[in-house]
Formats: C-alpha cells, structure tokens, sequence
C-alpha cells in the first residue's frame, strides 16, 4: 500500500507543475527553520531579498527549544523588520531527556502537527552536539554550549527520517518529498539524528595537530577553520572562517545542479568537527581534497534530504559586505572577491538546486494533501 501511495504522489507531481499559478496565492505553504535566532533571521531574509532563496510564498515557522541558552525574545522583536518574510515562532517547553530523544516522547504530537503542515526545514549552524548522545566520550576541545537547542533539532530529524533501528512507521513516508536541508552543525544533527557518529576535532582526530602552524603542513584545502585558541589573537577585520576547495561527485553535479565543467569550487568553512560514521541511509556526495573530511551528503531514498558541512549561506559571498583576511599580514577583501568566479557560480547553482527542491516538497505537499482529501 505505501508503495502505491508512493507511486501515485510521483505520478501526480508531474501533474502539478503549474499547480501555484492555479491556487489562491494567499495560501502559504509552511517552512520549518530550526534555532531562530537574530541572525538566522537575517540570513533567510538577505537569501530572500538577493533571490538566492525564495521564501516570499511561504510561512516561517521557527521552532526552538525554551532551554536552550539563546533568548529568543530578542527574534520575537524583530519580526517586524524582516522585509517580505512571513515569520512566526514556536516555542517547545517541554524537556526530553537524551534517551528519549530516539523515540516517542513528549514533543512527538508536536513533531507530527508540524510535519504535516510543513513542505520542509532547514537547520542552521552552531556549537558541538554532546558526543554522549552517539556514545562518545568528550574530547577535550568538543565545547558543548547549547545542548538543549541540539536535542530539539535532534529529536525532530529522528521522527522525520528514523535512523538505523527505527526506519518504519518515520514521518517521511507520508510525505516522500519533504525537504531537509542542513548546514554545518545542520547536517551533523541530520547525521547523528539517523544513527550516525561524529570525529569530535579535525586537528587531533585527523592530522594529529593541534595548531594552526603544525597544520599548514597539510595544505590549505585542508584546513576547515582559522584554528586560533583565543578568539582575542584575531586582529581587525580577522575572519575565523578559512575557504578550501572539495570536491563534489561527478554525478551529483551533473544530475542535480546542471554542471557539466568539472570544478573543485572553493567554499567558506567554520568547523572543527565532521561526519566520522554515516547515519542511516546518508551517503557522502562531496569530500575534502584529501578525502577525508564528508563535505555534503543526501539521502539514498528521499532525494530531497541534502546537507552541506561549508556555509553558502554567509551574506558577503553574494553582497560587498564583510572586508575580511584570513592570515594577520593579508590585505583586507569582500568576502566574494576571495572567490573565483567559478566559485560564485558554484554558490549560485548549489542555491538553484535548494530551490528546486524546496520547489518539488511544496508540490509534493499539495499532491499529499488532495490524496488525504481523497481518502476521507
């Protein structure tokens, strides 16, 4: 039966490609955004505004955790000033242990309401997720500062995708084409959520090194973040991030982004950590230029779960925002001219293809909707 109902939402999207100029363009579809804060709003707005990703057509629905260490009465303020976004807040208060969050709890009814109403979330960047939740002991330079706002967005990918014990009776099944999409932290919760483990810090795990010098000596593709202990060693206009090449399937360049010239596009990183084992179903489709650090992965059945560990989403990579240097003794550039104009095209492609699958959920969700009208 649910290969049928499988069948039937493919054979019906292609009937729906026209399906938003059909409809009362009042009618918004929803969007799920994990960990709301100030500046995520500011992202998705300049997203919007610079036409990389188009939200004017949807309803925000940003959910956050009331225990997690951000106070979120600070975005609830600035809505107002979000320019042709539609946003509102969704506060979880209750709490869930960390052996509960792999199973029914108390935020499923939550979970699924916001599901059925949603064509997708996206999952933003932060800090280290407690390595205790996939069964690791703490590293020494893993920094868990924000556990509760983790567990919410962990729990959540659990009920949606399942993971390596539980792939029944998961939300997804409903709806096929339900879009999740993560960056950096985003996509380490889409992988722990499912089953997987991460390399806690990339430095000591992977090169053996614990200094940004010692890792020189491995190239700059393979430096992941301006590894500085102390922040306050940064001079003026000192970015913390580091840009390095990857490189991407063939196929998955081919097939989903429509790039036929072969390029190892360089993208702006921030991270310490990476995918060590893969969660359920995830295969990688991008890696360093050594191999060994996962950079994107999708999903083997659900072509629109896809995550990135790099941060396209930075402003400056589209805007003259941002003079920044990487090394003390550089000369201050836009962020965007540190890139390659291969490497802009990359980012403008990558933001295509994450409309078109925001475009594809929207009409799966509208296909599912007239199936459950259907069958009442």
């Amino acid at each position: 039966m649910k290969t049928l109902r499988f069948i039937l939402i493919i054979v019906l999207i292609g009937k729906c490609i026209n399906i938003h100029a059909e409809e009362n363009t009042k009618i918004k579809d929803t969007l799920i955004i994990g960990h709301p804060t100030v500046s995520n709003l500011s992202i998705l707005s300049s997203l919007n505004k610079h036409k990389k990703l188009r939200l004017e057509n949807y309803h925000i629905i940003g959910i956050y955790n009331k225990e997690a260490n951000y106070d979120y009465s600070k975005s609830e303020k600035c809505l107002d000033t979000l320019k042709k976004l539609d946003v509102s807040l969704f506060e979880f208060k209750n709490s869930v242990n960390e052996s509960k969050l792999f199973t029914k709890n108390k935020w499923t009814k939550q979970f699924k309401s916001l599901f059925d109403k949603s064509v997708g979330i996206i999952l933003f960047g932060g800090p280290d997720i407690n390595p205790s939740i996939y069964g690791e002991k703490t590293h020494p330079n893993t920094k868990v500062e924000d556990p509760n706002r983790n567990k919410l967005e962990l729990s959540f990918i659990y009920h949606v995708l399942g993971n390596k014990k539980q792939t029944e009776n998961i939300f997804i099944e409903d709806n096929p084409y339900y879009m999740v999409f993560g960056i950096c932290l985003g996509m380490q919760n889409i992988n722990v959520a499912t089953g997987g483990s991460l390399i806690q810090d990339i430095p000591d795990q992977v090169y053996n090194s614990d200094t940004k010098d010692k890792l020189k000596k491995y190239g700059q593709d393979n430096i992941h973040r301006n590894f500085i202990k102390d922040s306050d060693n940064l001079t003026k206009n000192q970015t913390g991030f580091r840009i390095h090449k990857i490189r991407f399937n063939k196929k998955f360049y081919e097939n989903n982004m429509q790039i036929f010239k072969y390029i190892n596009p360089q993208v702006y990183s921030y991270h310490h950590q990476a995918i060590k084992n893969l969660g359920n179903m995830l295969y990688p489709v991008a890696k360093s230029m050594d191999a060994k650090i996962i950079e994107a992965v999708k999903h083997k059945k659900y072509s629109n779960v896809f995550a990135v560990q790099f941060h396209p989403e930075r402003r400056g990579i589209f805007v003259d925002i941002n003079r920044i240097k990487f090394e003390e003794k550089q000369r201050v550039k836009y962020m965007k001219d540190w890139l390659e104009e291969d490497d802009l095209s990359f980012h403008n492609k990558l933001w295509k293809y994450i409309n078109t699958i925001l475009y594809r959920a929207s009409n799966s969700k509208k296909v599912v909707n007239r199936l459950q009208e259907t069958e009442m």
